[in-house]
């Protein structure tokens, strides 16, 4: 018999504090182990830092393509100005437009159309105009996110003519 404030006889009643410890010891060894917790953070954070930076490499690789599409129709506006080619030979119909798109734009920009036009005419002072306008396509994984498949990169420069541009040399070509 059990008498109030005893130890009861050992095997006869059993703690189920006991028990719960000694269940919970290997669940407490598991639980402390930390092997495998950076592969797992790593796995679950590697798609976002990957894709953050794809994105950082194709926004520079626009911003390059829209720094290039700049200089190019300064350079083209520029010539025309001044009635030469970029490489300072005599205008010859679209020879500026055909210079500046196999000549001088490199990359993906290499054969994009320029377009010249004389928005008042042709004469000494009249303004001039040089555009490009380049379709970039971003990358795939970014599509996802922003729903966007390409950007048009549109580029102007407008200069006053020192010459008189013929306006048989106008328009688009490549």
């Amino acid at each position: 018999m059990h008498v109030a404030g005893e130890a009861p006889a050992k095997g006869i009643v059993k703690s189920p504090f006991a028990e719960r410890l000694r269940l919970r010891a290997p669940l407490r060894a598991v639980r402390s182990n930390q092997r495998g917790t950076a592969l797992v953070e790593f796995a679950l954070l590697a798609p976002l830092l990957f894709g953050i930076l794809i994105g950082l490499l194709d926004f520079g690789q626009g911003l390059n393509y829209y720094n290039q599409q700049n200089q190019l129709t300064g350079l083209g506006a520029r010539a025309a100005a001044v009635l030469r080619n970029p490489d300072g030979t005599a205008v010859s119909g679209t020879s500026i437009q055909h210079q500046l798109s196999s000549t001088y734009a490199k990359g993906a920009l290499n054969g994009e159309t320029f377009c010249i036009t004389l928005p008042q005419g042709s004469g000494v002072g009249q303004p001039l105009t040089v555009s490009a306008s380049y379709d970039f396509n971003i990358v795939p994984l970014t599509v996802l996110k922003f729903g966007l498949s390409h950007l048009t990169i549109h580029a102007t420069q407008t200069m006053r003519q020192e010459a008189a541009f013929p306006t048989a040399s106008t328009g688009c070509a490549t």
